[in-house]
């Protein structure tokens, strides 16, 4: 099985992109850090630190009148703004981006498995989690399993099973994209997978 970086993509797998950079079909633009900005906060950020953060954004999206299956991804939202963003978001575009991310990995895991046939068992999905994340001392990981009074096997198997389940799925749809794509470019495949992903949401 190929090695992978566990960690929920949602916060720490945001590219380091300077500049502006318009999200979801232009709907909402973003100003980010500078790349060595966040480079910065990569390599120094202590498990306090990344538990501030993890707290404030909590407690924030605590008051937002929201879907209660959104609150995840409005903490997602909160802490990418926290960590990379230089735009201010305000409430309404926090939901509205908290929405994208969740449609845009519903519509991911259902487009691999419908169009392309890439599924993955529990049992299968709970060992890949066993053998990586749940052995994880990253103090960004620890931080926000402590943070939203988790333990890390609960954060990984329950909480972020569905992006853990992307990172298994992707293992085998690589190598059938790079057929359909004819290319092994893995930026190139990932560009063009989500350029099906957003076709598929009407972007």
């Amino acid at each position: 099985m190929k090695k992978m970086r566990f960690w929920p993509m949602m916060i720490t797998g945001v590219l380091m992109i300077a500049g502006c950079q318009p999200v979801a079909n232009g709907q909402v633009d973003i100003d980010y850090k500078t790349s060595e900005e966040q480079q910065q906060i990569a390599n120094t950020f202590t498990y306090d630190d990344y538990k501030e953060v993890y707290d404030t954004a909590i407690a924030e999206a605590e008051s937002y009148d929201a879907e209660t299956s959104l609150g995840r991804w409005i903490i997602y939202t909160l802490v990418q703004e926290a960590l990379y963003y230089e735009t201010d978001l305000n409430e309404a575009q926090v939901i509205q981006l908290a929405e994208q991310q969740q449609d845009e990995l519903a519509t991911w895991i259902r487009l691999a498995s419908e169009k392309y046939g890439v599924t993955v068992s529990n049992e299968e999905l709970d060992e890949f989690i066993s053998q990586g994340p749940d052995t994880s001392e990253l103090p960004e990981h620890l931080a926000l399993a402590d943070a939203l009074g988790l333990t890390l096997e609960e954060l990984n198997h329950d909480y972020e099973r569905d992006l853990y389940e992307k990172n298994l799925m992707w293992l085998e749809l690589e190598p059938i994209l790079q057929e359909e794509y004819e290319t092994s470019d893995p930026r190139q495949i990932i560009e063009q997978f989500d350029e099906e992903v957003q076709k598929e949401l009407g972007h």
